[in-house]
């Protein structure tokens, strides 16, 4: 089990969009082990990227919206881009 600060850490990181390599660096740990731990979609390392990633996405989704809603066209076309990818992957796994 990972020290629950170096999952801290990586959550931290990944909900500023960090990639893993920049995590791995940031936590002296071998990117190529950190990349592997990411890859296998399991496992307390790859919980804490993926919450941390989502929450990162979760506020900048919300942030467009709001943008949207107060009449950005950028932010309306970057939403409308993000449904459309949404209902592709929806489509993808029906």
């Amino acid at each position: 089990m990972k020290d629950e600060s170096v999952l801290d850490e990586i959550r931290a990181m990944a909900e500023l969009f960090y990639t893993p390599d920049e995590i791995a660096e940031n936590l002296n740990m071998d990117p190529d082990e950190f990349r592997e731990l990411i890859a296998s979609r399991k496992g307390e390392v790859y919980r804490a990227f993926r919450t941390g990633w989502l929450t990162g996405d979760i506020k900048l989704r919300k942030g467009i919206a709001l943008a949207a809603e107060h009449g950005s066209n950028p932010a309306q076309v970057m939403l409308k881009q993000i449904r459309d990818e949404s209902e592709i992957k929806l489509k993808a796994n029906e």
